[in-house]
């Protein structure tokens, strides 16, 4: 039976394009909640991300100094922050066209509603792909081949990020701030070795966290380990709401939705990935 607010093939009326829009909001929503890039992504910009470009700042780690260091030298610590621009220069899209008889049905809204979760899986896999991606290609690699199991690669891995110091990093990095990401078979190793563990509380560790890190697995990453601390890699995203469109010389109809992002290291300094071997040697 069809719809009796059904859409009208030539022109979406007011009612129509609310539905769009919560279907949108609802698609952003959940790939918020979905993708890994945007956790562990830079938060902090300046500028709106519509303009096509945005500035982030890498702030320097503060130093505690004997007192009155600050009044001996009439001046405290001057604080680095070098700008960095990230330009949106990615452009991507989600155009689907409905036949005639599916809009009359069912309506644009309802078709949307049936492919949001398609929509969704989209734009988390090309996000994250592109984050990780730049993981790799800014960030350097590790040699843990001289230690045997996966575990204390890892651990290697993660110490090797944790001892970084620099101009921005005088004492190295808390673990709290970095996170593991494992391809799927280390990560299923590395907890298969985690559940091993006594643990007379709950009966079991849980694999969220390993050696104080957060570990994460991850489908979306070429190396078998990536460590880098939380906001090394900006990547802005601008997402344009839900049109409906006429296709030309027919009477079908067309839902798109256009984003833009950009993806750039702001930390390389701080990522970090390495090849674990065998799987089996956890």
């Amino acid at each position: 039976m069809a719809r009796q607010d059904a859409t009208s093939l030539y022109q979406v009326d007011d009612n129509t394009k609310l539905k769009l829009m919560e279907k949108y909001g609802a698609v952003i929503e959940a790939v918020k909640a979905g993708a890994l890039s945007l956790s562990l992504k830079a938060q902090a910009y300046s500028g709106d991300p519509k303009a096509g470009s945005v500035e982030y700042r890498r702030l320097q780690t503060a130093a505690s100094k004997t007192y009155g260091t600050a009044r001996s030298n009439a001046a405290g610590d001057k604080i680095k922050a070098d700008p960095i621009t990230v330009n949106l220069n990615t452009h991507r899209e989600i155009v689907e066209e409905f036949k005639k008889m599916e809009v009359e049905r069912l309506g644009v809204d309802n078709l949307v509603g049936r492919r949001q979760q398609a929509h969704v899986l989209s734009m988390i896999t090309e996000l994250d792909t592109a984050f990780f991606a730049q993981a790799v290609s800014a960030g350097s690699e590790v040699d843990v081949s001289g230690e045997a199991a996966v575990k204390d690669k890892v651990e290697a891995l993660i110490r090797d990020v944790e001892s970084t110091e620099n101009e921005y990093i005088p004492k190295g990095i808390d673990r709290s701030f970095l996170v593991l990401a494992l391809s799927p078979a280390y990560y299923d190793a590395l907890e298969d070795y985690i559940n091993t563990l006594p643990n007379p509380a709950n009966g079991g560790v849980k694999m969220d966290v390993f050696k104080r890190v957060r570990v994460v697995p991850n489908l979306n990453q070429t190396k078998d380990a990536i460590v880098m601390a939380t906001e090394s890699i900006a990547q802005p995203v601008s997402i344009m709401p839900y049109e409906t469109d006429d296709i030309p010389l027919s009477a079908d109809q067309a839902v798109q939705m256009f984003y833009d992002y950009g993806t750039k290291a702001l930390m390389p300094d701080l990522v970090k990935y390495a090849t674990l071997g065998d799987v089996a040697s956890a």
